[in-house]
């Protein structure tokens, strides 16, 4: 049974905020706090930073906890805020989960272990170690497309039956299924957050609470919209946003996401620069050119 009073903080639409970069491969902090301004004009309603979209595992750790001390003070008076803290390296996932709690982030997110397979009992150890070094909420991440590993639901059960702050999980799986499992199963005791935009409606009306989107970096007029449609139950109104998410989603290179997303910001004269952290690529002229010209047919 899914419950209709959310259980963590985090709701509505939340960019999986980009992190600007110079040309010395260096983070661009004064563009990163105009991305930060953009967004939340733009009417968001939370900020996850440093997740894959935001090359959170291509960032050192300093540079980690500076981009999350950067938005946290930018946003923290307008919007609440995520911070993805996941790592390949444990000792670091806990020093920002604390780094996190300490500078008054509203939550962390955590992805899956990954490059090695993980059982069961591996999965639910990490993520219980987790929420027992940090009192703020924590919210599962579930990404099987670049980590290999799921959470099962299973592993879900166990975990919010004994650790409160274990709120939510954000399932960037694509598979409604899941989704559908998690809610019938846990819904009652944990929230869920889509991070696949092409099922995000179908999420919402299912049960999910928001969703996590890249896209909503680009395009967060559109992504906020189908939201708030849904909320207030112009629901053929939202299909109609869903749809034109879909085709604006074509415009962008599922291989060099990151590069295109940023090229939609620069287009758009949200002045955070093209370049991306090592070994990612920068969009070609000729292909920011391009990325320009289809724009113009969706007035941006």
């Amino acid at each position: 049974m899914v419950s209709s009073m959310p259980k963590g903080k985090m709701i509505g639409i939340i960019p999986a905020i980009l992190t600007p970069i110079d040309k010395e491969n260096k983070v661009d902090l004064e563009a990163l706090k105009n991305l930060v301004r953009f967004l939340v004009e733009k009417g968001v309603h939370g900020l996850y930073p440093c997740g894959t979209t935001g090359e959170g595992p291509l960032l050192s750790l300093d540079e980690r906890k500076k981009v999350a001390e950067i938005v946290v003070d930018e946003a923290k008076a307008s919007v609440r805020v995520m911070v993805h803290t996941g790592s390949i390296n444990f000792n670091d996932v806990i020093a920002l989960s604390k780094h996190a709690e300490d500078i008054g982030a509203d939550a962390v997110g955590v992805v899956t272990p990954f490059y090695y397979k993980y059982d069961d009992e591996a999965m639910f150890k990490f993520y219980s170690d987790i929420a027992s070094s940090v009192d703020l909420s924590l919210y599962l991440y579930n990404i099987p497309p670049l980590t290999g590993n799921w959470i099962s639901v299973k592993v879900i059960d166990r975990l919010v039956s004994e650790h409160s702050n274990i709120v939510g999980i954000k399932d960037t799986s694509g598979d409604i299924k899941y989704i559908l499992a998690i809610l019938r199963e846990v819904g009652d005791r944990i929230d869920v957050i889509s991070g696949a935009e092409s099922i995000l409606l179908t999420s919402l009306l299912a049960g999910a609470v928001g969703g996590i989107s890249g896209l909503a970096n680009a395009f967060p007029e559109t992504v906020v919209g189908i939201y708030n449609e849904y909320k207030n139950g112009n629901i053929n109104k939202a299909w109609e946003l869903q749809f034109k998410l879909d085709g604006l989603s074509k415009l962008i290179d599922s291989t060099n996401f990151i590069s295109y997303l940023k090229g939609v910001l620069v287009a758009r004269g949200v002045n955070i620069g093209l370049h991306v952290k090592k070994p990612l690529r920068p969009l070609t002229n000729e292909e920011f050119e391009k990325l320009k010209s289809q724009l113009t047919k969706y007035n941006l």
